[in-house]
C-alpha cells in the first residue's frame, strides 16, 4: 500500500508570544493524526489541530488508514514568560483588599499608598501606574513610574487604579482595583434677619450649599431656640446676643468635611426718653414775692410704665444729656448738663419758657456694648408720673433765660489765661465757671468771688492752660444755682 501524503501544518497566528498565550496549529486533512513536541508524541493529541502554548518544535504524522505519512514540516513556538502584576494598597496606613472584584471605598482627602508586589520569572520589569483620572495628586515625591506611588484624589468619582508591568522580554501584565471616591464639601450661608425691627431678637436662617454629602451634622455656640438638624435647619433665635459660631459636618460614605462660619447677633437696647413736668411758686432770693418755675425731670430708666428696654441681656449704662438754645432757636444747642445712670431735673421760670428750647439725648448701652440713641424734647418725650425712687437724680442749676449769653471770654482763641467778663445779678457774692467739652463732659470748674450789687460787669481770670486744643462751652452759674450766661471758647494749639 502507498504511504499517506506528507502533511503540512500552518499556524493561526504568531508563533512567538507571551504566556499565557497560545497558537493553534492545523494539519492538512488526513484520516488520523499524531502530534509531536520536540519529536516526542503528545499523548491524546490526535486531532487535525493542536493548541500550542509552550516553547517547543511541533510536527505531525498522519495516516490514510493503512500507512503513515512522512513527518510534516516543523513549526517552532516561542512562549516568553510574562511578569505578574500585583500590589497592596494602604488607605491612611490601613491595608485594604485589592483586585478587580474588590471595590475600595475611600475619601478624596485620604492618603492612598500603593506598594507593588509584582514578580517576573526572569529578567527585569518596569512599572506604569494609571489612576484613570486627572483628579489625582502624587505625594511624597512619587509619580506614575514609581514602584510605590502615593496619591490623593481631588474629586469624587469611581476610578480604576491600574498597574501595568512590562518584562525585559516585552511581555506585560496588568492589575486593576476599582476605587469609589467620596468628596463631601461642607458649605452654608447663614442670614441674620431682624424683620425690619432693629430692637428685635433676630431670626437666623441657613442655606445649605454643601455638595457630595448624604448626611449633615450641625452645632452652634450659644443656645438656639431650636436644635439645628437635617439638611436645612429650621430658622431659630439665640437666647442671648454676641458672636456665635455655626459648625457643619457634611458626610458621605464615611467621608466628612467640616466648616465653621461666625455670625454676629446684635441685640440693640431701645432708648426711651420720658419726662415729668410740674410747676410751683418759688420765693425769690432776698424776698420780694415768688416766681413760678416749671420743673422737668428727665429719665431713660425710671419710668416704670415705659422704661428703656432690651429683648435679651441687660442695659448696663444710661447716659442722659440735656441741652438748650435760646430764641430765635437758630444757633447750636448748648450743653446744660449730663448724667450716667441717673435722672436729671432742672427748673426755669415759667414766664420765660417761650424764650428757650430744650433737647434731651439718651444713649443706652447693653451688657455686650451695643448702644442706642434717642433724642426728644419736652413735647415729644413720653410723659410719666410714677418713677423708680431708687434711681439717683442729678439736679441742674436753674436757668435765668433773660441773662443767657451775657458772657464775654477774651482773648478767644486763648492759650493759657482767658478773661471772663460777665454781668452778675444783684445779691450774688460768687459765681462758678464751668467749661464743657463738645460731648458734654465737664472738663474745668472754677469758683470766683465777685463784688456784690455792682452795676458794672465783673472780670476775672480763667486758667485754660491744661485744656486740649478745641472748642468748649463756658457756663457761668451764680451762688443761687442760676445760669447767668454762657459762650463759646476756643483753646488754641500750644
Amino acid at each position: 500500500n502507498p504511504a499517506a501524503a506528507t502533511p503540512t501544518i500552518t499556524a493561526s497566528g504568531a508563533t512567538t508570544f507571551c504566556t499565557p498565550g497560545s497558537v493553534t496549529l492545523s494539519s492538512t486533512a488526513a484520516t488520523t493524526y499524531q502530534w509531536y513536541k520536540n519529536g516526542v508524541a503528545i499523548s491524546g493529541a490526535t486531532a487535525q489541530t493542536l493548541v500550542a502554548d509552550s516553547s517547543k518544535t511541533y510536527t505531525v504524522i498522519t495516516s490514510n488508514g493503512t500507512c503513515p505519512s512522512a513527518t510534516s514540516n516543523a513549526i517552532t513556538v516561542t512562549a516568553n514568560d510574562a511578569p505578574t502584576a500585583s500590589y497592596n494598597l494602604l488607605v491612611n496606613n490601613n491595608p485594604v483588599a485589592t483586585g478587580p472584584s474588590n471595590t475600595v471605598n475611600g475619601c478624596a482627602s485620604s492618603d492612598y499608598s500603593f506598594i507593588s508586589t509584582s514578580t517576573t520569572p526572569s529578567g527585569s520589569i518596569t512599572l506604569a501606574w494609571d489612576f484613570s483620572t486627572t483628579n489625582v495628586t502624587y505625594t511624597n515625591g512619587t509619580g506614575p513610574t514609581s514602584n510605590n506611588p502615593r496619591i490623593v484624589y481631588t474629586a469624587a468619582g469611581t476610578y480604576n487604579a491600574v498597574l501595568t508591568v512590562t518584562g525585559s522580554n516585552g511581555c506585560t501584565s496588568t492589575y486593576t482595583t476599582p476605587i469609589a471616591v467620596s468628596n463631601p464639601m461642607a458649605a452654608f450661608t447663614p442670614t441674620v434677619n431682624y424683620g425690619g425691627d432693629i430692637y428685635s431678637n433676630p431670626t437666623v436662617s441657613i442655606v445649605n450649599n454643601s455638595t457630595g454629602a448624604t448626611s449633615y451634622t450641625w452645632s452652634t455656640t450659644g443656645t438656639p431656640s431650636t436644635a439645628l438638624s437635617g439638611t436645612t435647619p429650621t430658622p431659630y433665635t439665640y437666647s442671648a446676643g454676641g458672636s456665635k459660631t455655626i459648625t457643619l459636618t457634611a458626610t458621605a460614605a464615611g467621608c466628612s468635611n467640616t466648616v465653621a462660619v461666625p455670625v454676629s447677633i446684635v441685640i440693640t437696647p431701645k432708648s426711651i426718653i420720658s419726662v415729668h413736668t410740674s410747676t410751683a411758686d418759688v420765693t425769690n432770693p432776698g424776698g420780694g414775692g415768688t416766681t413760678n418755675y416749671t420743673t422737668y425731670t428727665v429719665t431713660g430708666s425710671s419710668n416704670l410704665a415705659n422704661p428703656s428696654t432690651i429683648v435679651t441681656g441687660s442695659i448696663t449704662n444710661y447716659y442722659l444729656l440735656v441741652e438748650y438754645r435760646t430764641a430765635p432757636f437758630t444757633g447750636a444747642f448748648i450743653t446744660y448738663g449730663s448724667a450716667n445712670n441717673a435722672d436729671i431735673t432742672f427748673s426755669t421760670p415759667t414766664a420765660t419758657l417761650a424764650n428757650y428750647e430744650f433737647r434731651f439725648t439718651l444713649v443706652t448701652t447693653s451688657d455686650l456694648g451695643v448702644t442706642d440713641q434717642a433724642i426728644a424734647s419736652p413735647s415729644t418725650a413720653t410723659p410719666y408720673r410714677a418713677n423708680n425712687p431708687s434711681t439717683p437724680i442729678v439736679k441742674l442749676p436753674a436757668i435765668n433765660v433773660l441773662q443767657l449769653e451775657n458772657v464775654l471770654v477774651y482773648p478767644n482763641p486763648a492759650r493759657d489765661l482767658a478773661k471772663v467778663n460777665v454781668k452778675v445779678p444783684e445779691q450774688v457774692s460768687s459765681v462758678t465757671v464751668r467749661v464743657y467739652s463738645m460731648n458734654g463732659k465737664l472738663v474745668l470748674q472754677q469758683r470766683q468771688d465777685v463784688i456784690t450789687n455792682s452795676s458794672a460787669n465783673q472780670n476775672f481770670n480763667l486758667n485754660v492752660n491744661n485744656l486740649a486744643s478745641g472748642t468748649y462751652t463756658v457756663v457761668v452759674i451764680d451762688d443761687k444755682g442760676r445760669i447767668i450766661g454762657n459762650t463759646k471758647l476756643i483753646k488754641a494749639v500750644q
